[in-house]
């Protein structure tokens, strides 16, 4: 590997090692400390929490463990919407305003963190702000990185369309939301780096869609198991439940992975 690349992953990886140390929820999911209370989620976003209904696969984890609070879930994830027009439509303002909920995730579309940075971060504060109002928790849903597949790190007269790699494409949006969940003290779910950790352990974890961006039910069931680890201070090892049609083994192995994401376990 020449000595570029070798450093360019060495800080990559440094970089998403701080996104799980930085993360209040990972503190409490080491310490063992599950949430006690019931759990209700507001989901804000995209495709990438409509795909394969995410909400739903996070509340099945939840569902499966013994001894844990009542999780309710509710989404308003619409096509190519990133947080600014969610802050302008009246449905999801009033959804917000009505309270009611423990926990709102934000997820923002999956290029704004790399092509309008202070977009994304400023309507991340101001959802944060109406967050805080109603007494519930902000979740920073960190999206990851095209499939190496992908055209995305296509180089156009030299320059690459997006990124260099799907490694760096995933340590400059890891950037973005540690240090946005720094400074609005909010919780991470790293699926980005999930989606990156899996691929570099299993032979092929198969996380996306044909368009190499939106994610399969596999990528959706391991993005779910490091959002319900996130939410609720709890291991996702602990549920027996998979997809439909998902082995049993490789949900073990993702499940695992969300784990070590959001715990730095490895």
């Amino acid at each position: 590997m020449p000595h570029r690349s070798r450093l360019a992953l060495a800080l990559s990886s440094l970089a998403l090692v701080l996104v799980v140390l930085a993360s209040p929820a990972a503190a409490r999911l080491r310490a063992g400390i599950p949430r006690a209370q019931p759990i209700h989620v507001l989901f804000i976003g995209n495709s990438y929490t409509r795909s394969n209904n995410l909400p739903y696969m996070v509340r099945r984890i939840a569902e499966t463990i013994p001894d844990t609070a009542p999780f309710r879930v509710t989404k308003i994830a619409n096509p190519g919407w990133d947080l600014q027009r969610h802050w302008y439509v009246d449905e999801t303002r009033h959804a917000l305003a009505q309270g009611g909920f423990t926990h709102v995730v934000l997820q923002g579309h999956s290029l704004t963190a790399l092509q309008h940075r202070d977009e994304f971060e400023g309507y991340a504060r101001l959802f944060d702000g109406e967050i805080d109002r109603i007494g519930a928790r902000s979740v920073l849903f960190e999206t990851w990185a095209r499939s190496p597949r992908s055209g995305a790190y296509r180089r156009r007269r030299d320059v690459p369309h997006i990124a260099e790699s799907p490694v760096d494409m995933q340590a400059r949006v890891s950037e973005c939301y540690l240090q946005l969940a720094r400074d609005i003290d909010a919780d991470l779910a790293p699926a980005g780096r999930a989606f990156l950790l899996a691929q570099q352990r299993l032979r092929d974890p198969d996380l996306y869609r044909s368009d190499g961006a939106h994610p399969s039910p596999n990528g959706t069931f391991l993005a779910a198991a490091v959002l319900y680890a996130t939410i609720a201070h709890d291991d996702p090892r602990r549920s027996p439940w998979r997809p439909h049609r998902m082995s049993r083994d490789l949900a073990e192995e993702l499940r695992d992975i969300a784990y070590i994401s959001v715990t730095n376990g490895h």
